[in-house]
């Protein structure tokens, strides 16, 4: 059948792969359109499975939220248009085949009662972690759990967990013998350093899901340690005698016909070489054509060595005049010509060449070290110091693991690998009838791990044979496999292919797709061309090698198209004065000027065009962007922006760090620095540690005291605040701003607040760029929130960790968005009609494993090593030669490997045209990206001329030396104060933040003007009436769901909080905000309790899906419950249409169009539940003027006292 795939054209195949009685597994190349393909065959199980009781039963499982939202949105589009009959494209033979699909999918629905479009929550599409989570919802009791766990957060509670995990691990008491004997052997590889030991075990946690499997057996026996090492050394021995295989370079000398010339000038070596070595003594009185058999195991090891030294130097082969006497060969003239020969024949050898290329002396000693492992000595002296040293690490691991666990248990949280595991144990235990899906689909599968591998094989386990109706369908590349950091594993989709089964379900047949309908021909012809060189045409599960797919292009060139070439290297080279920096400037010109032309090419008001700038690493876009800036273009970065390189930030946590800690030189002397104080490098010189010098220079000679050069920063600030020297800088409004702060910074019950309160004092809004600086601001003050406890923050790492992941949000203005930014792991799945990849001469980086433990895999052989080799030090440690010759050889190989298939979803995101950019040292070969690049026929420009010659110098120097010659010190006027400016409130209605109420804004306001500072405008812009809407409705919301029907004492510092949070600032609006909340849930308290009470059905903020205007629509109901068969709906409106009568209220609900959007609410209500119009209630309720309207279908809005119940 495979033959047949391959002989079969595409049409064909995908007529195939949308049978619903038929499992797959699916090749589907960069544009072949796999996404319409599940979408027929979704469509065609929906029509004609006539055992689908439920369309949940089929579950279709993506890789991204934004691939499941994909998916189901055109799906449920493809439905509505055939409902509505719409128009359609006669000559798209796809277009034609999905409506057909799509009728008769729409009649079943009838037929079924299923209601997909009114309730499109019954097509199960969603990610492999939603997915999980629901199996724990329904499923929690089979697990131990008994309670449906939370899912901590990846960069807050679950560092915090991992890390307690780890320091549990390494108490000893309570715990028994042979566990205190784990952990002291343990420690002592660490030199006892606990906090070391601890950083790295939790590390290894966040990557458990790799190594947790295989170690599981070492806690079943007492020496379950000792025999895992052991079956450890026998694996790398096995896969090291691969490459070191004495008898495999003695066939290949045999069969060159020169061994015997081998051992003479080994023999020679030995008795007159310059580099005598103990290697060749074995050869004495032994035959060549015995060495096999006659040679005792270390000198084979030996010899090995001593013959890639004569036939090498360096890592390069001898050449002729290379073979001399120095060596140990014959020095007698007429030698010359057997050295001759020698050398010519060893040289045209490709088999010895290729096999000492492989070998090093670290490869060599590590089989050695490996076959002694191997045979296991009770004596620990006779184990090696790798043996020994993975025997602490694997002694532990069941320790951690078992504590972990128990965090989990006690905090009542888990984390995805936590979650997939526990869905995994619950799925095993189902029963065949238990487990009710018929039909599984996976995209993206080439990205799985090998836990949700295991999910797959847990969910078909009980699935008899390809014949009982139930079918899987797993659809990916592993050309676009490219998240090994993530897990992924691409042999598993290359071993499913080859063994045409994933665990025990064989599938019918593996498909290839080969359209691709992305890019124009041209492009394609030159992925066939530079990717069949690049990628190869062998897949290796052991390596991680993929082959190449040819696709064959369905998009015609346009003959009109100004870019004559759809593919271009720009290469600049320089000159060995030339550095890094230099190299970089170079290629990032280049590139504002590709995105220069491109956008003069292609105007914001003449087509939709988009340019991409796709990059390894975000490490390499901060001097791209700086670069567009300069020359005046938009863009959108995604995900790009790290925040915590902004100086806005920065500065904030220098503030956070001095308030927390008096003693904290780097960041008071930060504070310093920054524009609210903006000192010289000069005068900082004087608040810095003099511990080394005998005087101070903050204090006159005279004067100086011991106690002078101890003191920190803050107390040099209160002696020097007022001296001559700092007079003319802002160093006493700082002081006076931070004595303040610093003093309630020790009995802060809300640090948070202080923080905030203090920036905006000292001024930090005025030193903000733009708006997203602002933005940052706000999330950064969240996180702070989160981490605080009692006045204090609960954790500096949390801190640390949670702000690494802050990225400024994107410009969505419409100019920006045609010039998008991104790293190539963002782009997947994306196409842009310009792709231009810069900075292809930079490094990726390698992601080896972990500190404490190095592994691989081999196949399904496990293969680990010790991140640390030490007897008693840590500071001794050295690497393993495990990790050395074997686990660092096969992740370089699939780390290689990746990179190849990064540039492959690199390049075949262009839909029109692909530029790529790098350079490299004329002297120096190029990284392994250019290097791929450079083996292909692309046409190429040399740009190094056009790049030196540019006028553009200014442009060239986009980083700045941190010196104060020729550079501007930041800072503020030292008259700056902090002025309170009248701000008259434009007339009008603010749209609220929570569902798009129309307020009215002087009812909150204090006066007839609110009072903002000038420079806090736009900080200040979400005005208080939008901040007390989105208060009241959380409120209102978690009231409900905790049948609270008083307020909480600890709540008025919550609501204090939360309206900060939501931009809420000034003391006085603060205090008119908080108690125009309060007033509003007193309203609900005291007259509505029946919003409050439980009833036979509760929902709360309930979020649904409905078709509208040629599109779905997410809409979110308040309060939703019902009584009895009757439902009521009650929408929250935090607005003020106070009139002088219910008459006039009621004209300012129908002039919002309030009531229509209630009404909407029921009639999908109605549909949703099969209920009638009149069992459905439908109610506005104005909190803030405590009004209650009741909304019918048809007729007049009416002003009532109570819901009907």
């Amino acid at each position: 059948m495979v033959m047949m795939n391959q002989m079969m054209n595409d049409d064909d195949v995908r007529v195939l792969a949308i049978d619903p009685t038929k499992s797959y597994i699916v090749t589907a190349p960069a544009g072949s359109g796999k996404t319409a393909l599940m979408i027929q065959r979704i469509l065609r199980i929906l029509a004609e499975d006539e055992k689908l009781e439920k369309p949940d039963q089929l579950v279709a499982i993506t890789f991204t939220n934004a691939a499941a939202d994909e998916l189901r949105v055109r799906l449920l589009t493809k439905l509505d248009e055939a409902r509505k009959n719409e128009k359609l494209d006669e000559a798209n033979e796809y277009e034609v085949k999905t409506r057909e699909l799509a009728n008769a999918v729409m009649k079943r629905d009838a037929k079924e009662d299923w209601k997909l479009l009114e309730i499109p929550e019954r097509l199960k599409i969603c990610t492999i972690d939603a997915f999980c989570k629901e199996v724990l919802t329904h499923h929690a009791q089979r697990t131990g759990l008994g309670t449906v766990p939370s899912v901590a957060d990846p960069e807050g509670e679950t560092t915090e967990v991992y890390r307690e995990a780890a320091k549990m691990t390494l108490e000893t008491s309570g715990r028994s013998e042979e566990e205190g004997n784990r952990i002291n052997r343990f420690l002592k590889i660490y030199g006892y350093n606990r906090r070391l030991a601890i950083d790295d075990l939790s590390k290894l946690l966040a990557a458990r899901e790799q190594w947790r499997d295989a170690v599981k057996r070492v806690d079943e026996s007492t020496n379950g340690d000792v025999e895992f090492c052991i079956a450890n050394a026998k694996r790398v021995f096995a896969e090291l005698s691969k490459i070191v295989d004495f008898e495999k370079v003695i066939n290949i000398f045999t069969e060159n016909n020169c061994l015997n010339e081998v051992i003479h000038f080994c023999k020679q070596a030995q008795e007159h070489g310059s580099f005598k070595t103990e290697c060749y003594k074995c050869l004495e009185d032994k035959n060549a054509e015995n060495l096999v058999t006659d040679l005792c195991e270390e000198d084979k090891e030996g010899l090995l060595l001593g013959f890639k030294q004569l036939l090498f130097s360096g890592d390069e082969y001898r050449k002729t005049r290379g073979i001399t006497v120095s060596c140990g060969f014959p020095k007698e003239a007429e030698a010359k010509k057997e050295r001759q020969n020698f050398a010519t024949r060893c040289m045209e050898c490709r088999k010895c060449k290729a096999y000492f290329e492989g070998i090093n002396i670290e490869i060599v000693e590590a089989y050695s070290v490996a076959r002694k492992d191997a045979k296991y000595s009770t004596n620990e002296n006779d184990r090696s110091t790798d043996f020994k040293s993975l025997l602490a690490v694997v002694g532990v691991l069941p320790i951690l693991l078992k504590s972990l666990e128990d965090q989990w248990i006690a905090r009542g949280v888990l984390d995805f690998t936590a979650v997939a595991d526990k869905a995994v144990e619950a799925l095993g235990e189902l029963t065949d009838k238990e487990n009710r899906t018929r039909h599984l689909m996976v995209d993206e599968f080439q990205d799985s791990s090998k836990r949700q591998y295991q999910l797959i094989k847990a969910i078909t386990r009980q699935w008899k044979s390809r014949n009982d109706g139930r079918t899987l369908f797993v659809v990916g590349d592993p050309m676009q496999s490219i998240y090994r950091f993530r897990q992924a594993e691409v042999e598993l989709f290359i071993n499913a292919c080859q063994s045409k089964s994933i665990g025990d379900f064989e599938v019918d047949d593996t498909l290839t797709l080969n359209k691709n309908f992305r890019s124009r021909k041209s492009l394609v012809e030159w992925y066939n061309g530079a990717f069949s060189h690049i990628l190869g045409d062998v897949a290796s599960p052991e390596t991680g090698a993929v082959r190449y797919t040819q696709a064959v292009g369905v998009r015609d060139d346009d003959a009109e198209t100004t870019e004559n070439v759809s593919c271009r290297k720009d290469v600049y080279t320089l000159e060995d004065k030339d550095d890094k920096k230099a190299m970089a400037d170079r290629s990032l010109w280049h590139v504002a000027q590709l995105v220069k032309e491109w956008t003069e090419q292609h105007p914001a008001a003449d087509d939709d065009a988009k340019c991409a700038i796709l990059v390894r690493n975000r490490n390499y876009l901060g001097n791209v962007l700086s670069y567009l800036r300069k020359e005046g273009i938009p863009y959108q970065a995604i995900e790009i922006d790290k925040m915590n390189k902004r100086q806005v930030i920065i500065d904030l946590i220098s503030l956070t760090r001095a308030l927390c800690m008096e003693n904290d030189t780097v960041a008071w002397l930060s504070l310093l620095r920054a524009p609210w104080c903006g000192l010289t490098l000069a005068q900082l010189e004087q608040f810095t540690p003099n511990e080394n010098k005998s005087e101070s220079k903050a204090d006159n000679a005279e004067d100086a005291t011991p106690a002078d050069v101890q003191r920190t920063v803050w107390e040099k600030i209160e002696k020097l605040k007022d001296s001559p020297e700092f007079r003319d800088t802002r160093l006493r409004s700082f002081y006076d701003v931070m004595f303040k702060s610093h003093a309630a910074a020790l009995q802060a019950s809300q640090f948070t607040l202080l923080v905030e309160q203090t920036w905006l004092e000292l001024g930090g809004p005025a030193t903000v760029e733009d708006e997203s600086d602002l933005e940052g601001v706000r999330q950064y003050l969240n996180i702070l929130y989160k981490l605080e406890q009692d006045g204090h923050i609960t954790s500096n790492e949390r801190l640390v960790a949670a702000v690494e992941h802050l990225y400024a949000p994107p410009d969505q203005n419409a100019d920006a968005q045609k010039v998008q930014v991104m790293t190539i792991h963002k782009s997947k799945g994306m196409e842009f009609d310009t792709v231009i990849l810069p900075t292809l001469d930079k490094s990726a980086g390698g992601r080896d494993s972990t500190a404490l433990l190095k592994w691989c895999w081999i196949g399904n052989q496990f293969v680990c090593a010790a991140g640390k080799v030490s007897q008693e030090k840590i500071e001794d440690a050295k690497e393993s030669l495990y990790y050395k010759a074997l686990v660092s050889l096969i992740n370089k190989r699939k780390e290689e490997n990746e990179s190849r298939r990064l540039l492959y979803v690199a390049a075949t995101r262009a839909k029109n045209c692909l530029r790529m950019v790098y350079g490299y040292k004329e002297n120096q070969s190029p990284n392994l990206f250019a290097t791929m690049i450079e083996g292909i026929e692309t046409p190429k420009e040399d740009i190094t001329e056009m790049v030196k010659n540019s006028q553009n110098d200014e442009a060239l120097d986009v980083t700045q030396d941190f010196t104060d010659a020729g550079k501007k010190v930041a800072r503020l006027s030292k008259d700056w104060e902090l002025e309170i400016d009248d701000v008259a409130i434009p007339e009008g209605t603010i749209e609220g933040a929570d569902d798009g109420d129309a307020v009215d804004d002087e009812h909150y306001s204090v006066g007839d003007k609110r009072r903002i500072p000038d420079w806090l405008g736009k900080f200040a812009a979400g005005s208080p009436a939008r901040a007390i809407g989105t208060v009241v409705h959380a409120w209102l919301e978690r009231m409900a769901k905790d049948g609270t029907e008083k307020l909480i004492d600890d709540d008025d510092k919550l609501i204090r909080t939360a309206l900060r949070q939501n931009k809420v600032y000034r003391e006085d609006e603060l205090n008119s905000s908080e108690k125009i909340v309060k007033d509003a849930l007193q309203h609900v308290i005291q007259e509505h309790p029946e919003m409050l009470r439980r009833h036979d059905e509760d929902y709360y903020e309930y979020a649904l899906t409905s078709p509208k205007d040629n599109r779905f629509q997410n809409k979110i109901i308040d309060r939703l419950w019902r009584k009895g068969s009757h439902w009521t709906i009650v929408d929250y409106k935090t607005t003020n249409l106070e009139g002088d009568s219910e008459e006039h209220l009621t004209d300012k609900i129908s002039g919002a169009e309030y009531d229509k959007q209630v009404i909407e609410y029921g009639e999908i209500i109605q549909k949703r539940f099969n209920v009638s119009s009149s069992e459905v209630s439908r109610y506005l309720y104005f909190p803030l003027m405590n009004k209650l309207a009741k909304i019918p279908e048809d007729g007049e809005i009416t002003i009532v006292d109570r819901i009907e119940e």
